[in-house]
């Protein structure tokens, strides 16, 4: 019977022990598992935000690439709605302005633009390149270039421009020389003769004088005409007073 106690008594230590044990270990895997379980949970927390900051990031570029399509096809309209007015500008402003008013001013013009290019040379030149008495210039390589300039207020090119211009070794060669002006020259008068939508006739006027004594000379008379071409009022039949 004390024999049977005793073995009793040495199960019931031993299960006591295994329980400990038990106990114990899984007191000590616990906070392993559960720190464990907090690093996955960190790390799905941070790909979740890296997600979420990534499709801000996306949806931010979508929306400047939206701002820049709006401001682009605005840019775009303004320029299309410039561009159609562009033709109608000169329209515009010589609707302001009475034919008499157009004409003097062409006239003014139109000595200018004969004078350097007839009587002068409007261009760089370089003695260095000669041609018999003509000298090259610089930066001109077709006669097209010359009439271009000559045309911004003639219709035609005059014949006295091929007389002084000429394309040879892949350039345009000028007899640069010319007279002085009419010192006697002091005004033109324009009067209109007759006008329309696409012609105006004028008689030009121009005064002279001595220029020691200041006595008025004869006055000598001109036509003028100008036509309505290419969108413009440009001159058609002209004469240097002086």
């Amino acid at each position: 019977m004390k024999k049977i106690i005793a073995v009793s008594a040495a199960l019931l230590c031993m299960l006591s022990f295994s329980a400990c044990d038990i106990i114990e270990k899984a007191e000590l895997e616990s906070p392993v598992s559960s720190e464990a379980d907090i690093n996955v949970n960190a790390d799905k927390e941070a790909d979740s935000e890296a997600e979420k900051n990534e499709a801000e990031e996306e949806d931010a570029d979508d929306a400047d690439l939206s701002d820049s399509e709006v401001n682009s096809d605005e840019n775009t309209q303004e320029k299309s709605d410039t561009d159609s007015d562009t033709p109608d500008m000169q329209d515009e402003q010589d609707s302001d302005k009475s034919i008499e008013e157009i004409g003097q001013e062409l006239f003014d013009k139109s000595c200018e633009t004969q004078w350097k290019y007839l009587l002068g040379c409007p261009y760089e030149t370089d003695y260095n390149d000669m041609n018999g008495y003509a000298v090259r210039i610089v930066g001109i390589s077709s006669l097209e270039e010359i009439e271009a300039g000559y045309c911004e207020v003639f219709a035609e090119p005059s014949d006295e421009l091929y007389e002084k211009y000429f394309e040879a070794d892949g350039g345009v060669y000028c007899y640069d020389g010319g007279r002085g002006s009419n010192i006697s020259y002091v005004s033109t008068d324009l009067v209109l003769e007759r006008s329309d939508d696409e012609k105006a006739v004028f008689t030009a006027v121009s005064h002279y004088a001595d220029p020691q004594t200041g006595e008025s000379e004869e006055d000598e008379e001109n036509s003028f005409v100008i036509i309505y071409t290419d969108g413009q009022w440009k001159t058609s039949e002209f004469k240097l007073p002086y």
